[in-house]
């Protein structure tokens, strides 16, 4: 999803909820991932089975912190 001006939104993580399987996501090179806000630590509380975000490993710190993100962090 690289290159794709996914609009800089908390409300666009939202849409990643059902991809509970997902392992590996990229969305580098948009402005969701340059503008937005703890959008690391967003998409990795969507995403509890990510192991890699825009090619770096999650850490268990990110991973830790992500978990104590408030849910309304995110918005449904």
């Amino acid at each position: 999803m690289r290159r794709n001006n996914i609009p800089a939104s908390a409300s666009e993580i939202s849409y990643l909820r059902p991809l509970r399987s997902l392992k590996t996501l990229n969305l580098a090179e948009n402005p969701i991932s340059s503008s937005l806000p703890g959008y690391r630590l967003l998409v990795i509380k969507a995403l509890p089975s990510l192991e890699k975000l825009d090619d770096v490993e999650v850490s268990y710190q990110e991973r830790d912190a992500a978990e104590n993100l408030d849910e309304s962090d995110i918005i449904n």
